[in-house]
This record gives structure tokens, C-alpha cells and sequence, in this order.
């Protein structure tokens, strides 16, 4: 992402913040949705496959939204990164589809659907995976965790065996996303004894900081945009 690139500390905070959503979002989808996953496509696919061969059912249809919902959002996310040129509209589109599937299952938690619930937040998944993955200079996965334990694991042997001290900063890179996902799957268990609506207003709240973090961009976006309806 353009914007993100020329902004390392941003990158950071928002490649953190969007790990330990995802973190949230998994375990919100696993207490409240059908007992689903929606990040760990492995799985799915190997759920998918056994319920395919015993015959149609209502479960085989939750594992067809994750594998829809996570395929449309990664489909998505490299389309709209080609539309969008501005740096600053860039961001808040990007982080604003990232997160607006959340909203929408909290404004109509009442009358969602779980297939079409875990269809927004395999979206989510999908999306996020694709646009928000930099700490500093390094590319991970703020989504799903076995490439991170495995990238981690790595850098460890690198420093342990080949004494190559300065992966150690990449062992700590590693560990903060992943420990930032297992945090967001923890606290959402904490806060499902709640129930699904204060769980999910949480989450709605913390999305909404970025937009706070950067009010002052937001608003000089908004003064171009009308300063070109008044041309035309």
C-alpha cells in the first residue's frame, strides 16, 4: 500500500491493529457463528472435502461461505489497491471495507443470518490478509498464523545456530503478531460471556480509532472533495 509504505510507524500500528481484529473476529465467528473458523483455509478446505463426500448439509454450506467469503475479500483487495491512486483515499477506503463487513453484522445482529454473518467476516479475513501485513520493513501474515510459527522458528535457528544476531529483531516482529492474535482471540472469550452484541460493539469501537488517529486527513479529503463539487 502506498500510503502505508512511505509510513513505517503507521504501517506498524495498523498492521497490529488489524492482526489482533482478526484474532477477535475468529473467536467472535467460533462462539457465536457455527462453531467456524474464518481465517484457517486448511481446515476448511479439509471440512469441505469430508462433508462433500458424505452428502449435502447445512454445515457444508458454512464451510462454502468461508471459502467465498475469504476468496471474494483476497479477489477484492488487489482490484481496489489498482483503482485508487490517492495515498490518503487509499487508506481509508482499504481499511473502511476491511472493517464495515463488521459493522453491518452489529447493526443487524437481530436479523443476520450465521451463513451470510460468516460470509462478511470470511470477507474480512480475506481482505485484511491482503492489505495490512508490514511491521517496519518486514512482510508477514496478520491473519494466519502457521507461516508466522514458521518464519519465527527460522529466524530462531538463524540466531541460535548460525549466530546471526540481528534476526533477532525479526524473531521479536514475529512474536508481537502472533501474540496480538492470540490476545484478540482472548479477549474476545472474555467478553463473549456478554453475549454477541457487546462482543461485537467492542470490536466496532476499536475500528473506529484509525479514523480518530487521522480526523485531520480525513478532513482535508473532505474539503478537496467539495472544493471540486464547486468547480463543476
Amino acid at each position: 500500500m502506498k500510503f502505508l509504505s512511505s509510513n513505517s510507524s503507521k504501517a506498524t500500528f495498523i498492521t497490529c491493529l488489524s492482526t489482533f481484529i482478526l484474532g477477535y473476529i475468529n473467536a467472535y465467528s467460533l462462539l457465536f457463528e457455527n462453531s467456524s473458523l474464518v481465517s484457517p483455509q486448511t481446515g476448511n478446505l479439509v471440512n469441505l472435502g469430508i462433508k462433500l463426500s458424505q452428502g449435502f448439509s447445512a454445515g457444508l454450506l458454512t464451510n462454502l461461505m468461508i471459502f467465498s467469503g475469504f476468496g471474494i475479500g483476497c479477489f477484492l483487495a488487489p482490484w481496489l489497491l489498482s483503482k485508487v491512486k490517492n495515498k490518503q483515499i487509499e487508506f481509508f477506503l482499504t481499511w473502511t471495507v476491511f472493517v464495515a463487513p463488521i459493522w453491518i453484522n452489529l447493526l443487524f445482529i437481530n436479523t443476520i443470518t450465521p451463513l451470510f454473518s460468516i460470509l462478511l467476516l470470511s470477507f474480512v479475513s480475506g481482505v485484511g490478509l491482503c492489505f495490512f501485513r508490514k511491521i517496519n520493513q518486514l512482510d508477514l501474515n496478520n491473519n494466519i498464523m502457521t507461516g508466522n510459527l514458521k518464519n519465527m522458528y527460522a529466524a530462531l535457528f538463524e540466531v541460535t545456530i548460525l549466530k546471526k544476531v540481528e534476526k533477532y529483531k525479526t524473531i521479536l516482529e514475529y512474536a508481537l503478531i502472533i501474540f496480538l492474535f492470540f490476545i484478540g482471540t482472548f479477549i474476545a472469550g472474555l467478553l463473549s460471556s456478554y453475549g454477541a452484541f457487546v462482543t461485537l460493539v467492542i470490536i466496532v469501537g476499536l475500528s473506529l480509532v484509525p479514523y480518530l488517529f487521522n480526523l485531520k486527513a480525513l478532513v482535508s479529503l473532505f474539503k478537496q472533495r467539495k472544493d471540486v463539487n464547486n468547480i463543476v
